[in-house]
C-alpha cells in the first residue's frame, strides 16, 4: 500500500513539475514577443539579424488568406543590399543574388565581383546593409508586472507540494533500506 502510494506521489511531482516548466517557459516566450523580420518586397523577409532569407509562397495551392514561407537560402545573411529589381547578400561564407520579379535565385558565388559579371548589376560593397538594430528589439512588458506574473504561475503548481518533503525523505528511506538488503 505504501508502494503505490509513493509511487502514486512520485508520478504526481513529475507531472506537477513539467506543468509549472511549461507554464514558465510559454511565459517566458510570450515576454519576448515575436522574431523581428525586415521586409524586402516582394514577399521576402530576413528573419531575425543575421536571419535567413525567406520569401512569402503566394503560388501555393493553399485556402484564400493563408500561406507559407519558404527558405530561399539556407544560409545566414550578415549583410545585404535590396533595390527595386535585386536582393544582393552575403553569407558568412558566400555571395547570392536574388531577382525580385523572376524569383531566380544566382548562388553561391565566391566574391562580389563575381556575382555581379554574372548578373550583370554592379554595386559598391560599401552600400550593404551590415547590422539592422530593430532586430535585437523585444517586447517586454513592465518589468514589475512580470516578474510578479513569473512568481504567481511558478507558485501555482506548487500549492500541493506541502507533503512534498516528507515524501522525497520517504521515497530515500526506501532505497537505503532496498540497498542494505541487497548488500546484506
Amino acid at each position: 500500500m505504501k508502494t503505490k502510494k509513493l509511487i502514486f506521489e512520485f508520478f504526481r511531482i513529475i507531472l506537477v513539475l513539467t506543468i509549472w516548466f511549461v507554464i514558465v517557459y510559454i511565459g517566458f516566450n510570450l515576454a519576448q514577443g515575436p522574431d523581428r523580420s525586415f521586409d524586402l518586397g516582394n514577399g521576402y523577409e530576413i528573419i531575425r539579424w543575421p536571419g535567413s532569407i525567406n520569401r512569402w509562397n503566394v503560388d501555393a495551392n493553399i485556402p484564400t488568406g493563408m500561406g507559407y514561407y519558404k527558405k530561399v537560402i539556407e544560409e545566414r545573411v550578415t549583410a545585404f543590399y535590396v533595390d527595386s529589381t535585386w536582393i544582393v547578400a552575403k553569407t558568412y561564407i558566400h555571395w547570392f543574388a536574388i531577382n525580385k520579379q523572376t524569383h531566380e535565385v544566382y548562388y553561391p558565388y565566391k566574391s562580389h565581383e563575381e556575382l555581379c559579371a554574372t548578373i550583370g548589376f554592379s554595386f559598391s560593397p560599401d552600400k550593404l546593409i551590415t547590422s539592422y538594430p530593430h532586430f535585437y528589439e523585444k517586447i517586454w512588458p513592465h518589468t514589475k508586472r512580470f516578474i510578479s506574473v513569473m512568481i504567481v504561475l511558478a507558485i501555482v503548481p506548487l500549492i500541493g507540494f506541502r507533503r512534498t518533503g516528507k515524501i522525497i525523505k520517504s521515497l530515500f528511506k526506501q532505497v537505503e533500506k532496498v540497498i542494505k538488503k541487497i548488500s546484506k
